[in-house]
């Protein structure tokens, strides 16, 4: 972890000097985003915080590039960096922090969606999934709309390539369909 941290430094004090290229804009997004990684697997109330400001930095980098060259590429970025501030925003729990969550896979939705490539369809099958993770605790009918477009996405995603990758997601999202709560059957897996 100290290494990342005297990377990111390193990053910065390069990007203060002087104009920087896209190439090294781009390291240090990657920089924020994997120092983020570690500050979320370390779990804990303090390092999903350190996570949360690491991803945030990392969001406003892939805006800055997509701003300068708006490739399919720098596009796929920022809908990944959406996604991960999304997925720690859900992991810190609080409603308010649900919420964030959810804007934020809304935000990673809208950009997948302009992409015209194979890669937006893994990339929109799974943030429709974190949406139906999301919504889990509140609307049983909210969490299967999501589930169900992810499930969508996800068997035409299988029809273009047949992978292990492709068809593990199609069952793990459909496992999450078929165990949502019914409460008035009174079933709750």
């Amino acid at each position: 972890e100290l290494y990342r941290h005297h990377m990111v430094e390193e990053w910065e004090k390069e990007l203060s000097k002087e104009e920087g290229t896209e190439e090294k804009i781009e390291n240090l997004g990657h920089a924020y985003k994997r120092l983020g990684d570690s500050y979320f697997e370390e779990g804990g109330k303090e390092n999903k915080e350190k996570a949360c400001e690491m991803y945030e930095k990392s969001l406003e980098i892939a805006k800055e590039l997509v701003k300068a060259n708006n490739t399919s590429e720098n596009l796929e970025k920022l809908s990944h960096a959406y996604t991960n501030l999304g997925n720690s925003y859900q992991e810190r729990g609080e409603k308010e922090n649900q919420t964030k969550a959810c804007e934020m896979y809304r935000c990673a939705l809208k950009v997948a969606k302009e992409q015209k490539e194979q890669k937006s369809l893994e990339e929109l099958s799974y943030i429709y999934e974190r949406l139906g993770d999301n919504y889990r605790k509140e609307s049983r009918e909210k969490a299967c709309e999501m589930y169900e477009k992810s499930l969508m996405l996800i068997k035409e995603w299988v029809k273009k390539d047949r992978t292990t990758l492709s068809v593990g997601f199609l069952e793990v999202v459909f496992y999450k369909l078929l165990r949502l709560p019914i409460p008035e059957m009174g079933f709750a897996p």
